[in-house]
């Protein structure tokens, strides 16, 4: 039988790390990325490894009209079993002074193209009475991000939105989660400029976990039906923290930071 998995933000990373997972259980994927190049390798190097069928799409999720020509095609397959939305980015600056179409595109990215294909896959699910929706978000989403200030709210909106849906969807065979990542070692700093080799922490409480931690962990908390996962014990730990601290003590803390600080114009 016919398996589908749709990923989202697949050229690298975390998108990729499922993709090379999931090409073990489901027979066709769609590859979804920006860069075309990328994602060719990344076929190649899936259908030379698994009996798994790649269809790349280079989609820009920024662009609404692109975005509802996905949502259509993915309306249309029958046979889709596994949807990951993991596209996403983060752009830095002070909020006023970052063009509004930076904003919008973002907020396109993390919430319009999640909630758009979700929408798109969730009748077919519900029609074959079973499937699986991973949403990518990020231990920032408990965290405030005036460095990016789109980020942690964006990324907070799609763990409450995966929340929204699980006591609905799930009795119905549907199965969704919200994976939510700390500091993980892909190329999503490097393209920010950052220098990884200082950035990344081998260990301690700020130790970078690998995409494989990640996406097993993912899939593990998945089957055990978890609302969400999060992967190492350093992030979990920061992540039931967080729960606890209040709102003030939160944003002193983040005050304090000189990274977000600047000498009066």
């Amino acid at each position: 039988m016919s398996h589908l998995a749709i990923i989202t933000g697949a050229t690298s990373g975390i998108g990729a790390g499922f993709a090379r997972e999931l090409a073990k259980s489901h027979s066709h994927l769609w590859l979804i990325g920006r860069r075309r190049e990328e994602l060719d390798a990344l076929a190649t190097s899936i259908h030379a490894n698994e009996h798994c069928e790649c269809v790349v799409m280079e989609v820009n999720l920024d662009d609404r009209a692109a975005l509802q020509s996905l949502a259509d095609k993915i309306a249309q397959e029958p046979h889709m079993q596994t949807l990951v939305n993991n596209a996403g980015y983060a752009s830095d600056g002070l909020f006023h002074e970052m063009p509004w179409a930076d904003h919008d595109a973002l907020s396109t990215v993390h919430i319009q193209a999640t909630m758009q294909l979700t929408h798109a896959a969730l009748p077919v699910m519900v029609k074959n009475g079973h499937g699986a929706i991973y949403n990518v978000a990020s231990i920032a989403s408990w965290l405030p991000t005036p460095h990016s200030p789109l980020y942690g709210p964006t990324k907070a909106y799609i763990r409450h939105f995966t929340n929204s849906l699980i006591p609905v969807y799930r009795p119905m065979g549907i199965n969704m989660i919200s994976v939510c990542p700390g500091f993980t070692r892909t190329d999503f700093h490097s393209r920010m400029g950052v220098n990884i080799q200082k950035f990344y922490k081998e260990k301690g409480l700020m130790r970078a976990t690998t995409v494989e931690e990640v996406v097993r962990t993912a899939m593990e908390d998945m089957a055990a039906e978890k609302i969400v996962s999060i992967a190492g014990l350093n992030y979990r730990f920061i992540a039931r923290l967080l729960r606890t601290l209040p709102d003030r003590l939160l944003l002193w803390i983040t005050a304090r930071d000189k990274r977000f600080q600047r000498p009066p114009q």
